[in-house]
């Protein structure tokens, strides 16, 4: 018997038939004891329910429910972990997180990434676009930018908040985005003169090693 009723358990009912009436939010084909929980999406109002009834559009509802609840407010997805602003040089890996959740009886929320206002497509340095973790790997001076992910289920979606991603390249030694002559130059007067901004390997002294280290960055580009 007490094997019997774990099974009828396992299956979402109640036990065996005791003539007790099934509460709102549940039915059987009699409307009496043993009773299952409506799934998702469904709801039963009145005590004693035969079947579930499908929530309109625009609602949903618990496993369970009584009633369907409207999904603006209250279906809307809540973003739990924003994402936050990154500092990296190109050819790093730079990740963005962002977690959403939705109440229960809505769904699970799905992502797609932006940036300044533009959907990202997995591919070049992104990877994960439509996750709710980003990859962009290696970063690149093209990549930076302001982003954010939109995060969706069947009532509806919501933005996060912006995240600033910005990427230097060693090699653009005047910052102007480009890589030029007067870039080498510009870090060899650097270096000759003496200032730190030269201290190409970072380690606090200038060497002939920061001019190696430059090179290199050089070579690799941005």
């Amino acid at each position: 018997m007490r094997r019997a009723a774990c099974v009828l358990l396992a299956l979402g009912l109640s036990g065996p038939s005791t003539g007790q009436t099934c509460a709102p939010g549940t039915i059987s084909a009699s409307g009496v004891a043993p009773c299952s929980v409506c799934p998702e999406g469904t709801f039963s109002p009145t005590p004693g329910g035969t079947f579930c009834i499908p929530c309109p559009r625009t609602t949903f509802a618990a496993p369970g429910s009584s009633f369907c609840r409207a999904c603006v407010p209250e279906g809307l997805p809540m973003v739990k972990q924003q994402p936050a602003d990154v500092a990296a040089r190109s050819r790093e890996q730079i990740v963005l997180t962002a977690v959403a959740v939705s109440p229960a009886g809505v769904g699970a929320p799905t992502y797609y990434w932006r940036r300044n206002g533009v959907t990202v497509m997995d591919g070049g340095p992104w990877l994960g676009a439509q996750t709710g973790t980003l990859f962009i790997d290696p970063a690149s001076m093209g990549a930076a930018g302001e982003y954010d992910a939109v995060c969706m289920n069947p009532c509806g979606f919501v933005g996060s908040s912006a995240a600033k991603v910005t990427i230097t390249c060693p090699a653009d030694f005047d910052g102007n985005g480009a890589l030029e002559p007067a870039d080498i130059f510009g870090f060899v007067d650097a270096w000759f003169a003496g200032d730190l901004s030269a201290d190409a390997n970072g380690d606090g002294v200038e060497a002939v090693g920061d001019v190696l280290t430059y090179l290199d960055h050089w070579a690799a580009g941005c």
